[in-house]
């Protein structure tokens, strides 16, 4: 029996992986057998495999993922986030949600999405802070970069939230966050709020 997902989307540097840790820890205290698979580590195992790079860098992976979606279609990360978390698994967490057509895989798996949200200028905080190479180190490119992204035909994170279930702030601080994905853990599955706010 394949597992119920948890679909977790967001620009970068919102805290999608940060948020995946917190309701795997929460959810298991409620019994709940969870799995933590992003695509992005699916992703930068692929770019070391294929010898296609720095696995590393923001850039290279980007591109191996798009091209591996064109070849293998567009739920490839998601099928094979799936079956990594393999047999036994009650909930799937999948941070780093990108794709439309991932949201319908969501659906079928009984599953739900959720949205992490923060202002820009926290975001470029936290990205120049996990020192990843490709990342913009500085607030202009960083803001430059991400408008090409979403100006680009292949990018889907602002389509990808607007089909979420809910959405949790994460504008302040660490325990503000984790208390709001407490609050969501206690609600899931059947009364989950349609927005998760640390005030």
């Amino acid at each position: 029996m394949q597992p119920t997902i948890i679909g977790i989307t967001g620009q970068p540097g919102a805290g999608k992986d940060t948020l995946a840790q917190l309701l795997s820890k929460y959810l298991t205290a409620k019994g709940l057998k969870c799995a933590i698979v992003p695509p992005g580590d699916l992703v930068r195992a692929y770019v070391e495999e294929h010898h296609l790079g720095n696995p590393g860098d923001r850039s290279v992976d980007k591109h191996a993922a798009e091209a591996v979606r064109q070849e293998k279609g567009s739920n490839y990360w998601i099928e094979a986030a799936i079956a990594k978390a393999g047999e036994g698994v009650d909930l799937l967490l999948y941070p780093g949600m990108r794709h439309a057509t991932e949201v319908g895989v969501v659906r079928i798996h009984n599953g739900v999405v959720i949205t992490v949200d923060a202002p820009q200028k926290v975001r470029f905080e936290r990205v120049l802070a996990r020192k990843r190479a490709g990342d913009a180190t500085d607030f202009e490119t960083f803001a430059a970069q991400e408008q090409a992204e979403r100006n680009s035909p292949s990018h889907q994170v602002d389509k990808v939230i607007e089909m979420s279930d809910t959405v949790i702030e994460n504008a302040g601080t660490l325990h503000q966050f984790e208390e709001c994905a407490k609050a969501l853990a206690t609600d899931y599955p059947e009364n989950l709020r349609r927005f998760y706010t640390g005030e």
